[in-house]
């Protein structure tokens, strides 16, 4: 009599060298800056920058009173839902996610407000993406020191964008 063993093994999310890899291999990218109060910007744009054919699969944006840095268990007390615009901190949200990009890269971007008239804010942009093409190859542009920190900061300026604390997110189209 012959007997057969079957073995089924598990699927490998992520290996490292000599290793069978099956299935999605997910990075993620962010990046972090200071949010002054409302009388000297108001709206900031923080940014993301990624691979140009990178399939987007979570924007995380968060807010709190203090820098965490790398810790993340600050930050998660500072969750913003995106579907409405709201974070927990009082006087602070999300206006406006936008997505851009060219041939050489993308960038998933937040405007984050701070009507606070005194109280300097922290806001952090966090992109969980799946990267097309060669692993080994994953998209790095000159400007990230880093490449799970990869990103960029800045007040948004145009006279016409005031931002509304009752408003929705408005999520633009690639």
């Amino acid at each position: 009599m012959l007997a057969v063993l079957v073995l089924q093994a598990a699927p490998v999310s992520a290996g490292g060298p000599g290793s069978t890899q099956s299935g999605p291999v997910y990075k993620a990218r962010l990046f972090r800056a200071e949010i002054p109060p409302a009388h000297e910007v108001g709206v900031t744009r923080i940014g993301v920058i990624l691979p140009p054919k990178a399939q987007v699969v979570k924007v995380e944006a968060f807010i709190v009173d203090k820098d965490y840095g790398r810790r993340t268990d600050g930050w998660g007390r500072g969750r913003c839902d995106l579907e409405s615009g709201q974070c927990p901190l009082p006087a602070t949200g999300i206006a406006r996610l936008t997505r851009s990009g060219t041939d050489v890269d993308q960038e998933v971007a937040a405007d984050f407000v701070n009507f606070s008239d005194s109280e300097t804010r922290y806001g952090k942009l966090r992109v969980v993406f799946l990267p097309i093409g060669s692993l080994r190859k994953t998209y790095r542009p000159k400007s990230c020191i880093v490449r799970a920190v990869c990103g960029f900061a800045g007040p948004v300026e145009t006279d016409m964008f005031t931002p509304d604390p009752d408003d929705k997110v408005v999520i633009l189209p690639d």
